[in-house]
């Protein structure tokens, strides 16, 4: 009998293979490079997991998405403070210090986060609920009704011709696009103001 179980125990382990999700909190981009490298490289399907990454998509809760078991897993930012605060199910199982890569990009006439009111911002609504953007533009005293929220449709375009004031951007990767238009820009971040004429 203990040979029939140790002879079954291979086909028994393939057969709990489990499929797990991961929402991410943006799209695919090298941040998430680690995981790609597990997926390809084996690491999770040696332990019985079949790994579905999600990028974002604009709507998107992420710790609802997770709380609800549409996704598994999570990736979030401080917005799980939120949550956790809501009383939502929700466990951190790991916490990663880096410094955040969001910022606005902004005319380069616009010299304090006040000089947005009345402007057009490009963001996700979830960037100004859930993120730093959000807790910045309220420590300067603006309210949703002081600035017109453009959807994000994740290109410069409609920043480098004029259509909004500021955009909502990483700064691990758009300043480079940016940099190629030889427009004068500075960054707003909520720990300070980054003056960087390109």
């Amino acid at each position: 009998m203990k040979k029939l179980l140790l002879l079954l125990l291979p086909f028994v382990l393939f057969a709990s293979t489990q499929k797990v999700s991961i929402q991410l909190e943006w799209k695919h981009q090298f941040e998430f490079a680690g995981i790609y490298a597990a997926i390809e490289q084996g690491y999770y399907e040696d332990i019985g997991l079949e790994v579905e990454v999600k990028e974002f998509k604009d709507g998107i809760n992420i710790s609802d998405d997770v709380v609800n078991g549409k996704s598994t897993f999570g990736f979030s930012s401080s917005s799980l403070i939120f949550s956790k605060l809501q009383n939502k199910p929700i466990v951190l199982l790991a916490s990663y210090f880096k410094q955040n890569a969001l910022a606005l990009v902004v005319r380069d006439d616009i010299k304090s986060v006040k000089d947005l009111k009345n402007k057009k911002i490009m963001a996700m609504k979830y960037e100004i609920e859930q993120t730093s953007i959000g807790i910045m533009l309220q420590d300067n005293g603006l309210k949703k009704g002081d600035y017109t929220l453009v959807k994000h449709d994740f290109s410069i375009d409609k920043f480098i011709n004029g259509e909004v004031d500021a955009m909502s951007i990483f700064i691990t990767n758009q300043p480079f696009l940016l940099k190629k238009t030889k427009h004068p820009l500075q960054y707003f971040k909520s720990i300070g103001i980054w003056f960087l004429y390109l």
